[in-house]
């Protein structure tokens, strides 16, 4: 007697389960015939601030003959035209007379003429020999060409009837976060006056024999 023939039961074993990152490789589409390049991150630090004060020059102007010094930080590429504004507005004058700049040699005994004028008007008649423009000239050269550097001092004449003399004395620089720890970044505040004493004098009085009496 023949035997009947038995009906297979089984089912064909199913693949191994793929891990995730097996799938997504083989899931992912191949490039239409160029080859795959990631794009570099974007580089999202931020630069450093400027320090708006940072490189300044940091002065000690005084008025000759008074009590009113005055510490400013000047930028160094500030020409002497707008420099002379700077002062008007720290000692409180009133921009209504003339006034020059004088290069002169360091104090000594004996008096020598200036190396240097800078005015507004250098072609006027009354102008020295060695007038410039002031607009021509920034502090920088002055306070550091060779030609005068340690070697002169720096007055700012101001009324010549009355003859209010400023010394100026370069005193440093300002260091790199100097602006930042005053709070003027925020107004991008480049020239400053840091402290100052002593009331402001009048104009018209005779200068500072007439001031002091």
């Amino acid at each position: 007697m023949p035997k009947a023939t038995r009906k297979r039961t089984s089912t064909a074993r199913a693949e191994p389960l793929k891990t995730k990152s097996e799938s997504s490789a083989s899931d992912e589409k191949p490039a239409t015939g160029k080859p795959t390049t990631k794009k570099p991150s974007k580089d999202t630090t931020k630069p450093p601030a400027q320090d708006y004060q940072a490189g300044n020059y940091l002065l000690l102007v005084s008025l000759s003959g008074t009590h009113n010094p005055n510490i400013t930080r000047i930028l160094p590429t500030l020409t002497f035209s707008k420099f002379h504004f700077v002062l008007q507005i720290a000692f409180n004058w009133s921009e209504s007379h003339m006034h020059t700049f004088r290069v002169e040699s360091a104090r000594t005994e004996s008096w020598h003429p200036p190396l240097l004028y800078l005015q507004r008007y250098p072609q006027d008649s009354f102008a020295e020999a060695n007038t410039k423009d002031e607009k021509d000239f920034t502090l920088a050269d002055v306070l550091e060409k060779e030609e005068y550097e340690g070697k002169t001092q720096l007055v700012y004449e101001y009324d010549m009837g009355d003859s209010w003399e400023h010394e100026i004395y370069l005193l440093g620089r300002a260091d790199a976060n100097m602006g930042k720890a005053m709070g003027m970044n925020a107004f991008k505040q480049r020239i400053a006056c840091l402290a100052g004493e002593g009331h402001v004098c009048a104009e018209g009085c005779g200068g500072t024999g007439g001031w002091r009496i």
